[in-house]
């Protein structure tokens, strides 16, 4: 059997075996622990009338001692495993 106008042939069935992935929470929690929690603020922009949650928009600034720390933190978070 070949694909209508086309010399090669149809593919039927395929199928697709992959090992079983642990799921990304359990792989957090066996590690050296959470990630550093990271704080969500109440911030929304009104852009051309649709409203836009935008929670973390403090990490915007880099140059903040807060976003310094949080990266760093994060940093050595990842770095641990």
């Amino acid at each position: 059997m070949t694909l209508s106008g086309s010399s090669l042939p149809a593919i039927r069935e395929v199928e697709i075996v992959t090992a079983p992935q642990p799921h990304a929470a359990d792989a957090r929690a066996t590690a050296s622990g959470p990630p550093p929690a990271t704080r969500r603020e109440d911030v929304v922009d009104d852009l051309h009338g649709h409203r836009v949650a935008d929670p973390y928009r403090w990490l915007e600034d880099a140059g903040a001692p807060e976003v310094q720390a949080w990266a760093r933190a994060q940093r050595e978070a990842t770095e641990a495993h």
